[in-house]
């Protein structure tokens, strides 16, 4: 069976000299967990449209979001801002 491709945003970013393991922080100060909550499949189909936009995992932009790297603002239509800084 074939692997499917992989979009740029699923792939992690190259770090000379570094070997990825599992359970070691490796772009923030801690490690990621599971978590699960439940969304609409609307929802769903939401979040991966706006983290493929902004060329990361919805893991990623989750985590952007909670950590205020992206900004969400509430209006008619959200709009999502990159802090600078």
């Amino acid at each position: 069976m074939a692997q499917k491709k992989r979009e740029p945003y699923q792939k992690k970013r190259p770090k000379s000299g570094h070997q990825s393991k599992g359970g070691v922080a490796e772009d923030y100060d801690e490690v990621k967990k599971c978590t699960t909550f439940g969304i609409t499949p609307t929802a769903k189909k939401g979040l991966n449209l706006l983290a493929r936009k902004h060329n990361v995992s919805v893991s990623e932009f989750i985590e952007q979001i909670g950590r205020g790297i992206l900004i969400v603002a509430l209006e008619k239509t959200a709009v999502i801002t990159q802090k600078n800084g």
